[in-house]
């Protein structure tokens, strides 16, 4: 369970249509169809590439839109389960080096993910953590919905360390970093 930024993208309009377009075109480039095997070798660089420049440009982009939801949080604990609880649909995935990015397209799909949203939500039982994931997935689905019921949500995953337990965080906050 690594250390994590979590990126949660919404985009409306024609940039959603080609952004879909392009991750279509990045899941055929995709080595293998075993669904439960993922890494980044199962993609080209020039796909890795491509992947990372998109991201580069949606952060630089972040306030402008269509671009009409963006969260980028810290996540210590999470691991990958947290996003796979959303494959209803099948969002569109690319792993590579530095991201894992998930594509959901909405439209008639969004039904069907608001409803996982909304009913994992409702379980009694979750780590903090999904539950983070999970409201805002939810406030990403509603963004905008009103303009623009179509789009795509993306979900960046950029593994940046080892997991941080517990008593790591308690000791840090007795004492005053040097960054401060």
């Amino acid at each position: 369970m690594p250390a994590q930024w979590v990126t949660i993208i919404r985009i409306g309009g024609v940039a959603a249509r080609h952004v879909a377009d392009r991750f279509d075109g990045w899941a055929a480039a995709r080595t293998t169809d075993n669904p439960k095997e993922w890494n980044p070798d199962q993609w080209p660089p020039a796909v890795h590439q491509e992947v990372a420049d998109l991201v580069q440009r949606l952060d630089e982009q972040a306030t402008r839109p269509p671009i009409l939801f963006y969260c980028r949080y810290v996540d210590l604990w999470s691991s990958g389960f947290v996003f796979d609880s959303l494959y209803v649909p099948q969002p569109l995935q690319v792993c590579g080096p530095r991201f894992e990015v998930f594509c959901h397209r909405l439209g008639p799909a969004a039904a069907s993910l608001r409803l996982a949203v909304a009913n994992q939500l409702r379980r009694e039982h979750f780590a903090v953590e999904s539950g983070w994931f999970l409201q805002r997935m939810h406030e990403a689905l509603e963004a905008w919905d009103q303009v623009s019921p179509d789009g795509v949500i993306l979900i960046v995953r950029e593994v940046c360390g080892g997991l941080v337990e517990d008593r790591e965080v308690e000791s840090s906050l007795q004492e005053l970093p040097d960054w401060v």
